[in-house]
């Protein structure tokens, strides 16, 4: 039974991945990781067609190699984040508390981000 879960939430994952290779303002990579994540027990296949694909791959692959964020990629991250926040906060009608929760839910995903390092080790 988890095995299945595990399978159903990656393929949810890979499709948001899929379609945010293609669509800029939906972040690829953190979707890719959750997918491969839940892949990598649960279908071997899926797993290495993940960290094969061009678009997504190498980035799966330096993060869970390295726990690695490459500065091009941090910098898109965050550009498209605090835009999609941003758009969502000036457009939204919700209260001001909700908008602040998404503010600061950025702010901390912001954070983790660039705290995370650029380059692998070097022993």
């Amino acid at each position: 039974m988890r095995k299945y879960f595990f399978m159903t939430v990656g393929y949810v994952f890979l499709g948001l991945a899929i379609v945010g290779a293609f669509l800029p303002v939906i972040p690829t990579v953190p979707f890719a990781l959750v997918a491969a994540y839940c892949f990598k027990d649960g279908s071997h296949r899926v797993y290495n067609w993940i960290i094969s694909f061009p678009k997504f791959g190498p980035a799966v692959q330096e993060w869970e190699e390295h726990k690695v964020i490459r500065t091009k990629n941090k910098v898109l991250a965050i550009s498209l984040m605090s835009l999609g926040i941003g758009m969502a906060v000036y457009n939204s009608t919700a209260s001001t508390e909700l908008k602040a929760i998404m503010i600061f839910t950025g702010l901390c995903v912001g954070i983790y981000i660039v705290t995370r390092r650029s380059k692998k080790a070097e022993y």
